[in-house]
């Protein structure tokens, strides 16, 4: 090995160890982790989505209300449960990392002040609150009861939701007072795809928006990191494979 291929792997070496005691490179961490969190989260979602899909829309989802199909539906029903258990459970992994990430990176400064008035406006506290609660509900209290309301639809077809009786989640006596709020706002039963998809809907656009965010906020750090990168990628070639 010749003198200029000795000093192009040291290099290669040095901007390895540069790369990774860059304050870019740590931000970049923190942000894979935030992001395998929202996978989990939306993978959830749309296992939850699909089979209410299934049940309220497809076609052979229609028979599932037929007596003799009783079996199926409740093998349905197990999976919508099953469903809302491990969503509700990825939804508040979601919004505590995304708030210890904040603390993390931005509670001691003036970085991002428009974080907390960005939550408050799109999170109402009762709203927010249900669904901490409604987590905890399911994971340690019980699993929740599900209906499944059929009623006949403008168009003459039949318009089946999947539901949560209030008076099943009413028996559950210590919500805390923003998650009785927002129960007080509910008649009858719970539109679980109503309630989910609208808090889905919301977190979906804030956690875009936190990134974008972040990403306005470090732009100088992430574009020293991508020199980086770029250099020691011009240095390796094909062989590059980017730093975790």
């Amino acid at each position: 090995m010749n003198e200029e291929d000795l000093s192009k792997g040291r290099r290669i070496v040095e901007l390895g160890d540069e790369i990774e005691q860059l304050p870019g490179f740590k931000l970049q961490q923190e942000f894979f982790g935030l992001d395998l969190t929202r996978y989990i989260f939306e993978r959830n979602f749309a296992d939850l989505s699909n089979v209410i899909t299934f049940i309220t829309t497809d076609p052979r989802g229609a028979s599932l209300i037929a007596v003799k199909n009783r079996k199926k539906r409740e093998a349905f029903g197990f999976e919508v449960i099953r469903g809302i258990y491990n969503y509700t459970a990825a939804a508040v992994s979601l919004v505590e990392h995304t708030m210890n990430l904040y603390d993390r990176l931005y509670g001691e400064n003036n970085l991002f002040p428009e974080y907390h008035e960005r939550v408050s406006r799109d999170f109402s506290k009762p709203f927010l609150m249900f669904i901490k609660e409604l987590r905890h509900y399911c994971q340690h209290i019980k699993s929740p009861i599900i209906t499944f309301i059929t009623t006949d639809g403008s168009n003459g077809r039949l318009v089946t939701r999947i539901c949560i009786p209030l008076s099943d989640l009413q028996k559950y006596g210590v919500w805390k007072a923003d998650a009785k709020r927002f129960l007080a706002t509910i008649q009858e039963r719970l539109d679980v795809m109503e309630v989910l998809g609208d808090f889905h809907n919301k977190e979906v656009a804030f956690q875009n928006w936190f990134r974008t965010r972040q990403e306005e906020i470090h732009a100088d750090e992430l574009k020293e990191l991508d020199n980086k990168k770029d250099e020691l990628r011009e240095l390796m070639g094909d062989s590059y494979i980017p730093p975790a």
